[in-house]
């Protein structure tokens, strides 16, 4: 699904430079859980947004499902993007003034078809949402919010799901409840990849690596 080679990304801070990706070499199968854990700073979110490809690297190649995402046009990676990937993100980036249906259907291009309509309500009700269709995100708890956009990282039927930090703002109940529906999608075929400095994850991961300092150190 995923290969990595001499992933290398820098950045310049005041006066020195900063290796996020530090040559990195990473494989991940098709099916797998995969859970990258380290502290902040580790290089974690810049692996995801290069492996979503929103972030291309100074070096080295991302191949997913066996396209070079950095050989194609910025307009190519956001068709990639949009058909074959799901994105979840900490802080959930809903829309206030779309209510939550409407919020699953930013995933779509505009106007959303009547089957698109179908699958955003169907998966909301799978994850407990059903009353809350019409409802804006303020009125949601924050696991309520994050499960919306796990809905609508699923509309599109990706391969991939890229989560980083999913439950970082959420309780242990909360957390363990949007792993789980994670879970369910890998266990249907789906292939996921969570960035988390926390163990919370690791219950449902098939495999889980440790990074630090832009390098991968360890993998159990």
């Amino acid at each position: 699904m995923i290969r990595c080679t001499h992933l290398t990304q820098r950045f310049r801070v005041k006066d020195r430079e900063v290796r996020a990706l530090d040559n990195l070499e990473l494989s991940v199968a098709a099916g797998d859980f995969l859970v990258v854990r380290g502290p902040s700073g580790c290089g974690k979110t810049t692996l995801l947004l290069t492996l979503g490809a929103m972030l291309r690297p100074v070096n080295g190649s991302v191949v997913v499902r066996g396209q070079d995402l950095y050989a194609l046009s910025s307009a190519e990676r956001a068709q990639f993007r949009a058909r074959h990937l799901g994105f979840v993100f900490q802080m959930f980036h809903l829309v206030p003034y779309l209510n939550v249906l409407e919020n699953v259907l930013l995933a779509r291009p505009a106007p959303p078809s009547p089957a698109a309509r179908t699958r955003a309500r169907d998966l909301l009700t799978r994850l407990g949402l059903g009353d809350r269709l019409e409802h804006r995100p303020a009125a949601l708890s924050a696991g309520e919010r994050q499960r919306t956009a796990v809905a609508r990282a699923l509309l599109n039927e990706p391969e991939l799901i890229l989560a980083d930090e999913p439950t970082g703002n959420l309780d242990p109940d909360n957390s363990h409840e949007v792993f789980r529906h994670l879970q369910s999608f890998q266990q249907t075929g789906g292939t996921v990849v969570v960035v988390t400095h926390g163990a919370a994850a690791d219950a449902f991961a098939t495999r889980v690596i440790r990074m630090a300092a832009g390098r991968i150190l360890s993998a159990d």
